[in-house]
């Protein structure tokens, strides 16, 4: 019986080693999967931090890009400003210039109106001085034999002698 029991015993033996064996192969792969993990993570890490430096660098871009559209808006803004100035002072000029040829136009037509009126007026003596003329004529060739004619005529064309 006792070899038998030597035999159980160098089975178990055998089985403690076989499963010392299998944990030591676990325990070993557990470390190598624990590294991979370790080396993923500081791998994950070095990205993430990368990452972050672009987006931190991305991120001031940004501020200075909004800076600048901000800077532009204001330009664009005081330039509107200045066209709309600008724009409402040339309108005025305009007004005042359209008032002050209406003004011309209207002065111009007044003194037409009187340049006519004084052609008229010339003419009007022209055409008084030519008849006056005719009957002056007219009367000096009255013969000197009819004195009393003469001088009805005379009378009616000028105006009475003032004392």
């Amino acid at each position: 019986g006792g070899g038998a029991g030597g035999n159980g015993r160098g089975m178990a033996t055998k089985e403690a080693q076989d499963l010392l064996h299998a944990a030591r192969a676990r325990r070993e792969k557990a470390e190598a999967e624990l590294l991979i993990a370790y080396s993923e993570e500081s791998d994950t890490r070095a990205r993430l931090t990368g990452l972050g430096r672009l987006l931190g660098d991305a991120l001031k871009g940004w501020r200075k890009d909004l800076e600048k559209t901000s800077v532009v808006q204001d330009e664009s803004k005081k330039l509107t400003s200045c066209l709309w100035t600008l724009c409402s002072h040339r309108r005025q000029q305009n007004a005042t210039k359209q008032q002050q040829l209406l003004l011309l136009q209207q002065q111009k037509k007044q003194q037409l109106q009187k340049q006519q009126q004084i052609l008229q007026q010339q003419q009007h003596l022209q055409q008084q001085n030519q008849r006056q003329q005719q009957y002056l004529q007219q009367v000096s060739h009255l013969h000197l034999k009819q004195p009393q004619v003469k001088e009805d005529l005379m009378q009616r064309s000028l105006p009475p002698p003032t004392d």
